[in-house]
């Protein structure tokens, strides 16, 4: 149990940090209480670096979930969020057992994060891109957002 609350202490530390969507948290004040997420595994890394590189050009600011002990070795510790179900590793397809753990445990995160820090989240898998910021006025999901009409 003592390990459970450890990790849930710093899965708290690491999304009020991350919190506001982008790096500049007084650009856009309408986002202070949404977090972006993505996942990430060792074997699948490269689409988690590539996924990185276009939220930094772009400004905005996350946490992943390590779904394995390398990926949580390899990520910058105060944007890892450490999975509280099972890891899972290497590659898997659709229709694998270990993907539908990978869902659950999304679920398991995300829901954790609500709960324990009050914040909306926005999950992104780490093999979508973003060719221009999602989040912009204009953009439909930045509008979504903004608009306050949406729902887990």
């Amino acid at each position: 149990e003592k390990e459970s609350q450890d990790q849930e202490k710093h899965i708290l530390e690491v999304v009020r940090k991350r919190a506001g969507l982008y790096l500049d948290k007084t650009a856009h004040p309408e986002f202070a209480n949404i977090l972006l997420v993505t996942g990430a595994n060792f074997a699948y890394f490269p689409f988690y670096q590539n996924w990185r590189c276009n939220a930094e050009k772009h400004g905005l600011d996350w946490a992943v979930i390590a779904n394995d002990d390398q990926a949580l070795a390899k990520l910058e510790p105060d944007r890892a969020l450490p999975v509280l179900g099972e890891t899972v590793k290497g590659m898997n397809g659709w229709g694998s057992a270990k993907l539908d753990v990978v869902g659950r445990n999304k679920m398991v995160m995300v829901l954790t994060i609500m709960k324990i820090a009050g914040l909306g989240v926005l999950f992104s898998d780490a093999d979508n891109m973003f060719r221009s910021d999602p989040f912009a006025p204009g953009v439909h999901l930045g509008d979504l957002l903004r608009s306050d009409k949406y729902d887990y």
